[in-house]
């Protein structure tokens, strides 16, 4: 899963606008669509989803 810094440096290098991620980087590297592989992909969903909300305050 990408670490917060990693997003935040990929947002300044991209003049503030969201930096395309690729399913593999969200899913930990797994390619293969199972169970484990949703629930992380949830979970990275979420866990971006709160790292827009921190950037808009």
């Amino acid at each position: 899963m990408i670490e917060l810094s990693t997003f935040k440096k990929l947002m300044e290098e991209n003049d503030d606008r969201l930096p395309l991620l690729t399913l593999d980087e969200l899913s930990g590297g797994s390619r293969f669509w199972n169970e484990d592989v949703e629930l992380r992909m949830e979970d990275a969903v979420l866990e971006i989803q709160e790292m827009i909300n921190s950037l808009e305050e």
